[in-house]
Protein backbone atom coordinates (compact mmCIF):
# COMPACT_ATOMS: atom_id res chain seq x y z
CA UNK A 1 0.00 0.00 0.00
CA UNK A 2 1.11 3.55 -0.61
CA UNK A 3 2.79 4.67 2.57
CA UNK A 4 4.75 7.62 1.32
CA UNK A 5 5.02 6.82 -2.36
CA UNK A 6 6.28 9.25 -4.95
CA UNK A 7 2.79 9.87 -6.33
CA UNK A 8 1.34 10.51 -2.90
CA UNK A 9 3.38 13.64 -2.30
CA UNK A 10 2.06 17.08 -3.14
CA UNK A 11 3.25 20.59 -2.49
CA UNK A 12 1.41 23.88 -2.28
CA UNK A 13 1.55 26.26 -5.20
CA UNK A 14 4.73 28.29 -5.41
CA UNK A 15 4.43 31.39 -3.21
CA UNK A 16 6.32 33.62 -5.65
CA UNK A 17 5.54 33.91 -9.39
CA UNK A 18 7.57 31.84 -11.82
CA UNK A 19 10.27 33.91 -13.49
CA UNK A 20 10.51 33.93 -17.29
CA UNK A 21 13.31 35.13 -19.55
CA UNK A 22 12.67 35.51 -23.30
CA UNK A 23 15.35 35.36 -25.99
CA UNK A 24 14.29 36.26 -29.54
CA UNK A 25 15.48 38.78 -32.11
CA UNK A 26 11.93 39.44 -33.34
CA UNK A 27 10.20 42.27 -31.39
CA UNK A 28 6.78 41.00 -32.47
CA UNK A 29 7.43 37.59 -30.90
CA UNK A 30 8.68 39.25 -27.72
CA UNK A 31 5.48 41.30 -27.52
CA UNK A 32 3.28 38.25 -28.14
CA UNK A 33 4.95 36.15 -25.46
CA UNK A 34 5.02 39.01 -22.98
CA UNK A 35 1.30 39.57 -23.46
CA UNK A 36 0.42 35.87 -23.04
CA UNK A 37 2.59 35.32 -19.96
CA UNK A 38 1.44 38.47 -18.18
CA UNK A 39 -2.23 38.45 -19.23
CA UNK A 40 -2.67 34.76 -18.38
CA UNK A 41 -0.71 35.26 -15.14
CA UNK A 42 1.71 32.44 -15.90
CA UNK A 43 4.49 34.33 -14.17
CA UNK A 44 6.64 37.45 -14.42
CA UNK A 45 9.17 38.35 -17.10
CA UNK A 46 12.49 39.19 -15.49
CA UNK A 47 14.42 39.86 -18.68
CA UNK A 48 14.55 39.85 -22.48
CA UNK A 49 17.36 39.66 -25.01
CA UNK A 50 17.77 39.65 -28.77
CA UNK A 51 20.65 37.18 -28.82
CA UNK A 52 22.02 34.33 -26.75
CA UNK A 53 25.28 35.94 -25.62
CA UNK A 54 23.49 38.75 -23.80
CA UNK A 55 21.02 36.24 -22.36
CA UNK A 56 23.70 34.02 -20.80
CA UNK A 57 25.30 36.93 -18.94
CA UNK A 58 21.96 38.05 -17.49
CA UNK A 59 20.43 34.64 -16.81
CA UNK A 60 23.12 33.52 -14.39
CA UNK A 61 22.30 36.55 -12.23
CA UNK A 62 18.50 36.63 -12.60
CA UNK A 63 17.86 32.96 -11.69
CA UNK A 64 14.94 32.56 -14.08
CA UNK A 65 12.78 29.44 -13.81
CA UNK A 66 11.96 29.24 -17.52
CA UNK A 67 13.81 30.49 -20.58
CA UNK A 68 11.94 30.76 -23.87
CA UNK A 69 14.51 31.03 -26.65
CA UNK A 70 14.43 31.11 -30.44
CA UNK A 71 16.19 28.18 -32.09
CA UNK A 72 17.87 30.33 -34.75
CA UNK A 73 19.43 33.59 -33.52
CA UNK A 74 22.46 35.71 -34.37
CA UNK A 75 25.60 35.31 -32.25
CA UNK A 76 24.37 32.32 -30.26
CA UNK A 77 21.51 30.01 -31.25
CA UNK A 78 19.02 28.29 -28.95
CA UNK A 79 20.83 24.95 -28.97
CA UNK A 80 24.20 26.40 -27.99
CA UNK A 81 22.49 28.66 -25.46
CA UNK A 82 20.95 25.59 -23.79
CA UNK A 83 24.31 23.79 -23.68
CA UNK A 84 26.09 26.84 -22.24
CA UNK A 85 23.46 27.33 -19.55
CA UNK A 86 23.64 23.67 -18.58
CA UNK A 87 27.43 23.79 -18.31
CA UNK A 88 27.22 26.89 -16.12
CA UNK A 89 24.80 25.23 -13.70
CA UNK A 90 21.51 26.77 -14.80
CA UNK A 91 18.75 24.81 -13.04
CA UNK A 92 15.72 26.12 -14.94
CA UNK A 93 14.09 24.79 -18.10
CA UNK A 94 14.47 25.96 -21.69
CA UNK A 95 11.58 26.08 -24.15
CA UNK A 96 12.67 26.40 -27.76
CA UNK A 97 10.79 28.54 -30.28
CA UNK A 98 11.06 27.73 -33.96
CA UNK A 99 9.30 27.38 -37.28
CA UNK A 100 12.17 25.19 -38.52
CA UNK A 101 11.11 21.80 -39.88
CA UNK A 102 14.57 20.52 -40.78
CA UNK A 103 14.87 17.01 -39.31
CA UNK A 104 18.60 17.21 -38.59
CA UNK A 105 18.25 20.51 -36.75
CA UNK A 106 15.29 19.28 -34.70
CA UNK A 107 17.18 16.09 -33.83
CA UNK A 108 20.19 18.17 -32.81
CA UNK A 109 17.97 20.26 -30.54
CA UNK A 110 16.53 17.13 -28.98
CA UNK A 111 19.97 15.60 -28.40
CA UNK A 112 21.19 18.78 -26.71
CA UNK A 113 18.72 18.17 -23.89
CA UNK A 114 15.86 20.38 -25.04
CA UNK A 115 12.55 18.80 -23.99
CA UNK A 116 10.00 21.50 -24.77
CA UNK A 117 9.19 23.13 -28.08
CA UNK A 118 6.79 25.86 -29.25
CA UNK A 119 6.24 26.27 -32.96
CA UNK A 120 6.02 29.57 -34.81
CA UNK A 121 3.86 31.46 -35.57
CA UNK A 122 2.96 31.83 -31.90
CA UNK A 123 -0.30 30.22 -30.83
CA UNK A 124 -1.60 31.27 -27.40
CA UNK A 125 -3.08 27.88 -26.54
CA UNK A 126 0.14 26.08 -27.39
CA UNK A 127 2.20 28.49 -25.28
CA UNK A 128 -0.10 27.98 -22.29
CA UNK A 129 -0.11 24.20 -22.75
CA UNK A 130 3.68 23.89 -23.04
CA UNK A 131 4.38 26.28 -20.16
CA UNK A 132 1.93 24.33 -17.99
CA UNK A 133 3.84 21.11 -18.70
CA UNK A 134 7.13 22.78 -17.78
CA UNK A 135 5.66 24.03 -14.51
CA UNK A 136 4.38 20.52 -13.74
CA UNK A 137 7.89 19.20 -14.30
CA UNK A 138 9.38 21.83 -12.00
CA UNK A 139 6.85 21.05 -9.28
CA UNK A 140 7.74 17.35 -9.56
CA UNK A 141 11.45 18.21 -9.25
CA UNK A 142 10.63 20.19 -6.13
CA UNK A 143 8.75 17.22 -4.68
CA UNK A 144 11.65 14.86 -5.40
CA UNK A 145 14.09 17.31 -3.84
CA UNK A 146 12.02 17.35 -0.67
CA UNK A 147 11.81 13.56 -0.68
CA UNK A 148 15.60 13.34 -0.78
CA UNK A 149 15.78 15.60 2.25
CA UNK A 150 14.17 12.83 4.29
CA UNK A 151 17.63 11.25 4.28
CA UNK A 152 18.88 14.26 6.22
CA UNK A 153 15.90 14.92 8.48
CA UNK A 154 14.97 11.97 10.67
CA UNK A 155 11.94 13.77 12.09
CA UNK A 156 9.15 13.83 9.48
CA UNK A 157 7.21 16.53 11.34
CA UNK A 158 10.29 18.75 11.25
CA UNK A 159 10.62 18.15 7.50
CA UNK A 160 6.98 19.03 6.86
CA UNK A 161 7.29 22.18 8.94
CA UNK A 162 10.44 23.31 7.14
CA UNK A 163 9.07 22.72 3.63
CA UNK A 164 5.33 23.38 4.05
CA UNK A 165 4.09 20.40 2.10
CA UNK A 166 1.96 17.43 2.98
CA UNK A 167 2.24 13.70 2.50
CA UNK A 168 -0.98 11.92 1.54
CA UNK A 169 -0.87 8.43 2.96
CA UNK A 170 -3.48 6.75 0.77
CA UNK A 171 -4.15 3.10 0.15
CA UNK A 172 -5.03 2.59 -3.50
CA UNK A 173 -7.09 -0.50 -4.22
CA UNK A 174 -6.15 -2.72 -7.13
CA UNK A 175 -9.67 -2.18 -8.47
CA UNK A 176 -9.28 1.64 -8.50
CA UNK A 177 -5.93 1.46 -10.25
CA UNK A 178 -7.11 -1.15 -12.75
CA UNK A 179 -10.30 0.72 -13.63
CA UNK A 180 -8.56 4.08 -14.02
CA UNK A 181 -5.65 2.54 -15.93
CA UNK A 182 -7.99 0.78 -18.34
CA UNK A 183 -9.89 4.00 -18.98
CA UNK A 184 -6.64 5.87 -19.61
CA UNK A 185 -5.21 3.18 -21.90
CA UNK A 186 -8.48 3.24 -23.84
CA UNK A 187 -7.96 6.98 -24.34
CA UNK A 188 -4.51 6.18 -25.72
CA UNK A 189 -5.97 3.50 -28.00
CA UNK A 190 -4.02 0.60 -26.50
CA UNK A 191 -6.41 -1.05 -24.04
CA UNK A 192 -6.60 -4.19 -26.19
CA UNK A 193 -2.87 -4.29 -26.88
CA UNK A 194 -1.04 -7.26 -25.34
CA UNK A 195 1.23 -4.84 -23.45
CA UNK A 196 -1.69 -3.20 -21.64
CA UNK A 197 -1.63 -5.90 -18.93
CA UNK A 198 2.02 -5.12 -18.21
CA UNK A 199 1.30 -1.39 -18.05
CA UNK A 200 -1.57 -1.89 -15.58
CA UNK A 201 0.66 -4.07 -13.40
CA UNK A 202 3.29 -1.33 -13.53
CA UNK A 203 0.81 1.29 -12.34
CA UNK A 204 -0.16 -0.91 -9.40
CA UNK A 205 3.49 -1.47 -8.51
CA UNK A 206 4.45 2.22 -8.68
CA UNK A 207 1.40 3.57 -6.89
CA UNK A 208 1.55 1.08 -4.03
CA UNK A 209 5.30 1.16 -3.44
CA UNK A 210 7.35 3.25 -1.07
CA UNK A 211 8.90 6.44 -2.39
CA UNK A 212 12.36 4.92 -2.47
CA UNK A 213 11.21 1.81 -4.31
CA UNK A 214 9.20 3.78 -6.89
CA UNK A 215 12.19 5.97 -7.71
CA UNK A 216 14.51 2.97 -7.79
CA UNK A 217 12.32 0.98 -10.19
CA UNK A 218 11.93 3.91 -12.58
CA UNK A 219 15.69 4.28 -12.67
CA UNK A 220 16.24 0.52 -13.03
CA UNK A 221 13.69 -0.70 -15.54
CA UNK A 222 15.10 -4.24 -15.69
CA UNK A 223 14.14 -4.71 -12.05
CA UNK A 224 10.69 -3.36 -12.82
CA UNK A 225 10.29 -5.84 -15.70
CA UNK A 226 11.37 -8.64 -13.36
CA UNK A 227 8.74 -7.67 -10.79
CA UNK A 228 6.04 -7.49 -13.47
CA UNK A 229 7.05 -10.97 -14.63
CA UNK A 230 6.82 -12.33 -11.09
CA UNK A 231 3.31 -10.93 -10.68
CA UNK A 232 2.14 -12.33 -14.00
CA UNK A 233 3.55 -15.74 -13.14
CA UNK A 234 1.65 -15.73 -9.85
CA UNK A 235 -1.63 -14.74 -11.51
CA UNK A 236 -1.55 -16.71 -14.73
CA UNK A 237 -1.25 -20.32 -13.57
CA UNK A 238 2.52 -20.19 -13.05
CA UNK A 239 3.17 -19.21 -16.68
CA UNK A 240 6.55 -17.49 -16.72
CA UNK A 241 7.13 -14.41 -18.90
CA UNK A 242 10.70 -13.32 -19.57
CA UNK A 243 11.89 -9.80 -18.80
CA UNK A 244 12.79 -9.36 -22.47
CA UNK A 245 9.25 -10.30 -23.53
CA UNK A 246 7.77 -7.83 -21.06
CA UNK A 247 10.10 -5.08 -22.28
CA UNK A 248 9.15 -5.77 -25.92
CA UNK A 249 5.42 -5.74 -25.12
CA UNK A 250 5.70 -2.52 -23.16
CA UNK A 251 7.74 -0.77 -25.83
CA UNK A 252 5.37 -1.84 -28.61
CA UNK A 253 2.33 -0.68 -26.65
CA UNK A 254 3.96 2.67 -25.88
CA UNK A 255 5.03 3.08 -29.51
CA UNK A 256 1.48 2.35 -30.66
CA UNK A 257 0.12 4.90 -28.16
CA UNK A 258 2.64 7.51 -29.33
CA UNK A 259 1.62 7.07 -32.97
CA UNK A 260 -2.06 7.32 -32.01
CA UNK A 261 -1.42 10.62 -30.23
CA UNK A 262 0.70 11.87 -33.15
CA UNK A 263 -2.19 11.07 -35.52
CA UNK A 264 -4.54 13.09 -33.30
CA UNK A 265 -2.11 16.00 -33.44
CA UNK A 266 -2.06 15.92 -37.23
CA UNK A 267 -5.84 16.22 -37.36
CA UNK A 268 -6.25 18.65 -34.47
CA UNK A 269 -3.26 20.14 -32.66
CA UNK A 270 -5.56 21.26 -29.84
CA UNK A 271 -7.38 17.97 -29.39
CA UNK A 272 -7.86 17.43 -25.60
CA UNK A 273 -6.12 14.04 -25.71
CA UNK A 274 -3.17 15.47 -27.63
CA UNK A 275 -2.75 18.29 -25.11
CA UNK A 276 -3.16 15.87 -22.22
CA UNK A 277 -0.64 13.22 -23.27
CA UNK A 278 1.79 14.75 -25.78
CA UNK A 279 4.16 16.43 -23.33
CA UNK A 280 3.40 14.33 -20.25
CA UNK A 281 4.04 10.89 -21.69
CA UNK A 282 6.15 11.32 -24.81
CA UNK A 283 9.15 13.19 -26.19
CA UNK A 284 7.42 15.99 -28.04
CA UNK A 285 10.04 16.42 -30.74
CA UNK A 286 9.67 12.74 -31.61
CA UNK A 287 5.92 13.25 -31.88
CA UNK A 288 6.46 16.22 -34.17
CA UNK A 289 8.71 14.20 -36.46
CA UNK A 290 6.09 11.44 -36.65
CA UNK A 291 3.38 14.03 -37.36
CA UNK A 292 5.42 15.54 -40.19
CA UNK A 293 5.93 12.07 -41.68
CA UNK A 294 2.19 11.38 -41.48
CA UNK A 295 1.49 14.73 -43.13
CA UNK A 296 3.54 13.60 -46.11
CA UNK A 297 1.50 10.41 -46.34
CA UNK A 298 4.46 8.24 -45.33
CA UNK A 299 4.65 5.44 -42.75
CA UNK A 300 5.97 6.96 -39.50
CA UNK A 301 8.32 5.49 -36.93
CA UNK A 302 8.98 6.91 -33.50
CA UNK A 303 11.52 6.59 -30.69
CA UNK A 304 9.92 6.09 -27.30
CA UNK A 305 11.10 6.76 -23.76
CA UNK A 306 9.70 4.07 -21.44
CA UNK A 307 10.62 5.89 -18.23
CA UNK A 308 9.00 9.15 -19.34
CA UNK A 309 5.84 7.33 -20.42
CA UNK A 310 5.47 5.45 -17.14
CA UNK A 311 6.15 8.57 -15.07
CA UNK A 312 3.64 10.62 -17.04
CA UNK A 313 1.00 7.90 -17.08
CA UNK A 314 1.26 7.22 -13.35
CA UNK A 315 0.95 10.94 -12.63
CA UNK A 316 -2.12 11.14 -14.90
CA UNK A 317 -3.77 8.16 -13.17
CA UNK A 318 -2.91 9.52 -9.72
CA UNK A 319 -4.57 12.82 -10.63
CA UNK A 320 -7.70 11.05 -11.85
CA UNK A 321 -8.06 8.92 -8.72
CA UNK A 322 -7.58 11.97 -6.50
CA UNK A 323 -9.76 14.25 -8.66
CA UNK A 324 -6.90 16.66 -9.32
CA UNK A 325 -7.41 18.85 -12.38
Amino acid sequence: MLRSGILGKRIDQKNTPYKFYIVDDDPVVLDQLREIIEFKQLGVIVGEAGDGEVAIKELLELEADIVIADLLMPQLDGIFLTKQLSQKGFSGDVIILSQVTDKKLITKAYESGIEFYISKPIDEREVISVVSKVLEKQQLKSILSKIRETVIFSNTDDLLSKNNYSINEIDYSIADIKETSEKTLASLGILNHIGSTDIIETMDILMNASTEKSLHLLQNLKELYKEIGTRIKQKEYQVAVSEKAIERRLRRAIEYAALNIAALGVDDYHHPKFERFSYNCFDFLELRKAMQTMDRGEQPSIKINVKKFLEGLSRDIYNQINNIE
